[in-house]
């Protein structure tokens, strides 16, 4: 947000050096404009110093004094007001004069304030005559700050006359203050907005979240028009990146901003996480990579980054290469053999013969065929925590185990291994495959 510096061009009406007349005089009629966007600028926080001079001796000494009031501020911009004249046309052709700048160049953001000013006037109808330049003017040319001087319309036309009296210099005044504050033309009213972040800043530049038509302290991700953003306690955080929720999922969150356009990992405080179009995809089992390394994921998550120590790694690899889905989750289930039960593990299905690898590390500490598991194996990953998304893992001791088994589940049937005792504590190395032994044809 800057200051601007705004005036009025030519002493007031019925003075020396006033502005033209016609069907409209244009030292009455630019002073309203002037006065309604100091109005609404200040009203959005805005410095506005109005630089209209009412006391020049003459046409010079009034451009002279509005140099002198425009340059004693630091500001980003000086707009000069005026209606134009010429076109003589008191009865009308159905034809408007319509709106122009003027600038001294095309520098400095002129052309770009002066294209949004004339969006807006040509939205209220008056005829775009374009941005033109001029070496010869002195308020653009003696200002320190880029000047833009405005012809609003012609005071000495009929068909500009009406369209004015009809838009009214209210209307105007708005048009021209919310391209200088870059604010779209059509507000949304705040007291029926709900679940939102406000279109525009708040006067001490803060972007805040509503409900209701207030402000409420709350942390969420939420839209405006220009996309959805992080919401932190209120007000939108642009020095934030990461994942957060809405009521609609996790979102990838870059600058306070969601990047519907992400695919691949990111993290938060709650962990690493697999996303597709900026979303969290909780439905995702299969592996991703993280930092150059080809990861595990359960459920959206991911399990396993390879530190390079084997000592930080508390999380485990997929068993199975190319079979991501899991037919019975970890926690409450029915069970088609025992009924409502706690399932302590996923199952995952996959054909007769494929091969499985150790989840992590360790040492095979059972080998055996049991009526609850069928043929599995035990291995004991000299963990200090349990994870319990794999496949029915196990405390013993103290430390993490993995029990893998077969069991005919459906037909066809789901994977499976066969353990020879001659395999009791054998070292497993994480991303070995087990020997070809611990396949399942025995079981088919």
């Amino acid at each position: 947000m800057t200051a601007i510096s705004v005036h009025a061009g030519h002493n007031p009406a019925g003075k020396t050096a006033c502005g033209a007349v016609g069907l409209l005089d244009e030292s009455k009629e630019n002073r309203l404009i002037v006065e309604e966007v100091i109005n609404i600028m200040r009203s959005y926080g805005w410095t506005v110093y109005n630089d209209t001079v009412d006391n020049g001796s003459s046409q010079n000494d009034v451009l002279n004094k509005i140099v002198a009031k425009t340059n004693a501020h630091s500001v980003g911009f000086s707009i000069s007001f005026h209606l134009n004249s010429g076109r003589n046309d008191y009865p009308g052709d159905g034809r408007i004069g319509g709106f122009e700048v003027w600038v001294n160049a095309m520098n400095k953001g002129k052309p770009e304030l002066a294209e949004r000013i004339r969006t807006n006037m040509r939205g209220l109808g008056f005829t775009d005559r374009g941005t033109k330049i001029s070496k010869n003017l002195k308020v653009l040319n003696k200002t320190n700050a880029p000047a833009l001087l405005l012809e609003i319309c012609f005071v000495d036309d009929r068909d500009d006359y009406d369209l004015y009296q009809s838009v009214g210099y209210k209307a105007i005044g708005k048009a021209i203050a919310y391209a200088v504050m870059n604010k779209p033309m059509q507000e949304v009213e705040m007291d029926k907005v709900t679940g939102r972040v406000a279109d525009q800043a708040a006067a001490d530049g803060n972007w805040y979240y509503y409900e209701n038509g207030q402000i409420v302290n709350k942390t969420t991700v939420a839209p405006n028009e220009n996309g959805w953003w992080f919401v932190r306690d209120g007000k939108v955080d642009f020095t934030y990146t990461g994942i957060a929720q809405n009521e609609n999922g996790w979102w990838r969150i870059e600058d306070g901003k969601v990047n519907f356009n992400f695919n691949g990992t990111a993290e938060n405080e709650n962990g690493i996480w697999y996303l597709v179009d900026g979303k969290v995809d909780f439905y995702y089992n299969g592996t991703a990579n993280w930092n150059g390394t080809e990861c595990q994921v359960i459920n959206g998550k991911v399990q396993y980054v390879d530190t390079g120590k084997d000592e930080n790694k508390t999380d485990y690899l997929w068993p199975l290469t190319g079979y991501k889905t899991i037919s019975s989750s970890f926690g409450s289930r029915i069970c088609p053999y025992h009924g409502q039960e706690f399932h302590n593990g996923i199952d995952i299905p996959a054909p007769s013969g494929t091969s499985i690898q150790a989840c992590a590390a360790g040492t095979v500490i059972k080998a055996e065929c049991s009526n609850s598991f069928g043929n599995n194996i035990e291995i004991d990953h000299n963990k200090t925590s349990v994870n319990n998304h794999l496949n029915l893992s196990c405390k013993k001791k103290s430390s993490v185990c993995s029990l893998i088994s077969l069991r005919r589940i459906n037909n066809p049937i789901t994977l499976g291994i066969m353990i020879p005792a001659n395999i009791m504590s054998k070292k497993l190395i994480r991303t070995s495959t087990l020997p070809n032994a611990l396949k399942t044809e025995a079981m088919v």
